[in-house]
C-alpha cells in the first residue's frame, strides 16, 4: 500500500518480532496490523455520544479482566450504562 494506512511505523511494526511469537496477545496484535495494512480499518462516528460509547464496554472488559467481576455481571453493568447514556 503506497497511501492511506501504509504509515512507515505500522508498516515497521507489521514486520515486527514480535508477531513470530505464538502467544494469544502477538496474534491478536498481529490481526490487528494485518487488517490496517491491508486497508481494512475505516473511521467510525458515533453521533452524540462520540467515543463516550467505549468507557461501559472498557470498564466491563478491566473488570472481567482483572477478576473483579464476572463476565455476565460486567455485561449487565456495561448495558446498564449504555441505557442510561442513550436514555433507555
Amino acid at each position: 500500500m503506497d497511501s492511506g494506512l501504509a504509515l512507515p511505523s505500522r508498516e515497521s511494526l507489521g514486520k515486527s518480532e514480535f508477531f513470530s511469537q505464538n502467544t494469544a496477545e502477538s496474534n491478536l496484535a498481529q490481526q490487528v496490523f494485518k487488517g490496517a495494512l491491508e486497508g481494512n480499518v475505516e473511521p467510525f462516528s458515533f453521533g452524540q455520544h462520540g467515543t463516550a460509547w467505549m468507557t461501559p464496554i472498557n470498564e466491563a472488559l478491566n473488570s472481567v479482566l482483572l477478576g473483579q467481576m464476572s463476565q455476565k455481571q460486567a455485561i449487565k453493568m456495561a448495558q446498564e450504562k449504555y441505557n442510561a447514556m442513550t436514555a433507555k
